[in-house]
C-alpha cells in the first residue's frame, strides 16, 4: 500500500501537483496504526485459537473465532 501511495505521489509530483506534507505523515501515520490494529487483533484471534475448549480462559471475542 504505501509502495503504490509513493509511486502515485512521486507521478503527481512530476505532473506538477503540490504535494502536501502534512497529508503525507498523516497517511503514513495512519497506515502504520492501521497495521498495528491488524496485529493486534491477529494476536487475540490467535491467543483464543490456542485456548480453544479452556472453559478458564477469558475469551478475546466472546462470539468466537471460526
Amino acid at each position: 500500500m504505501s509502495e503504490q501511495h509513493r509511486l502515485l505521489s512521486a507521478a503527481h509530483a512530476i505532473s506538477g501537483y503540490k504535494i502536501i506534507g502534512d497529508e503525507e505523515v498523516l497517511f503514513y501515520d495512519t497506515l502504520a496504526l492501521v497495521k498495528e490494529q491488524i496485529l493486534l487483533t491477529l494476536e487475540r484471534t490467535l491467543d483464543d485459537l490456542e485456548h480453544k475448549g479452556d472453559k478458564y480462559h477469558e475469551k478475546n471475542f466472546k462470539d468466537g473465532v471460526e
